[in-house]
């Protein structure tokens, strides 16, 4: 399933002024490198950032077909796997390996 992340908005819709007031290029490296350093395998060909017209951070993300995706500093296992559940985010349960 897909799904999209939006930075820079209140949960009333408007836009957060102070977001707005941090430095995008730097914000952009931060996202790149974290990609590229924290999660195997290296999920970049399904994440798609960028700023929106009104300043507003928008990431919009693939279903990965090379499941699972993990945190790269604990491998492979209920430590470093996550799961989306509903609105939720859980680690993952060794069930969830077999």
């Amino acid at each position: 399933m897909d799904g999209k992340i939006i930075i820079g908005v209140e949960d009333d819709g408007n836009i957060y002024e102070p977001f707005l007031k941090l430095d995008q290029d730097f914000i952009d490296t931060k996202i790149a490198n974290w990609l590229q350093d924290t999660i195997y395998p290296l999920p970049s060909h399904l994440i798609k950032y960028y700023f929106n017209d009104d300043g507003v951070l928008v990431i919009e993300i693939k279903e990965g077909k090379d499941k699972p995706y993990y945190l790269r500093e604990k491998g492979p296992k209920p430590a470093g796997v996550y799961k989306r559940v509903g609105r939720s985010i859980r680690k993952a349960n060794d069930w969830t390996f077999k």
